[in-house]
């Protein structure tokens, strides 16, 4: 029996809840890998929205943070949260966690300033809200 399964894809999903939101200005926390890829840089970028970055030793901050949070450990956020505080004195609206162990660890501070693309999906999958754009291919 073939099972017909939409795919959604996490970043386009995202990217559709910061145009809905209508943000202009958002700041990104996230792994080297995910930032130098410019994953989220280039689908914001498409929808008209500003991509404001960690400095290189912010980023070698946020990267000591996932590691912590993938060895089971669960850091401070204290220092999450002075640089998306920075990030939001430089113009940010918001700041998008765009790493799942950045989710697990803001799971307290999740609402308001940042957004949680865990969050966004959970709310498309389980609440049945559908987004323009968001859902990928069939499969």
């Amino acid at each position: 029996m073939l099972f017909r399964h939409p795919v959604i894809s996490l970043v386009d999903t995202t990217v559709e809840t910061i145009r809905r939101q209508g943000l202009h200005t958002v700041g990104l926390l996230a792994s080297p890998t995910t930032i130098q890829s410019k994953l989220y840089e280039t689908a914001l970028a498409r929808i008209g929205t500003v991509c404001l970055l960690p400095t290189k030793a912010e980023q070698h901050e946020v990267e000591l943070l996932i590691r912590s949070v993938i060895a089971g450990k669960k850091p401070a956020t204290k220092r999450l949260l002075r640089i998306a505080h920075r990030l939001r004195r430089a113009g940010a609206e918001k700041v998008l966690l765009g790493c799942t162990e950045l989710s697990v660890l803001m799971a307290d501070h999740a609402a308001g300033e940042f957004i949680d693309p865990l969050c966004v999906i959970t709310d498309v999958l389980f609440n049945g809200e559908e987004l323009a754009g968001a859902a990928g291919s069939v499969l």
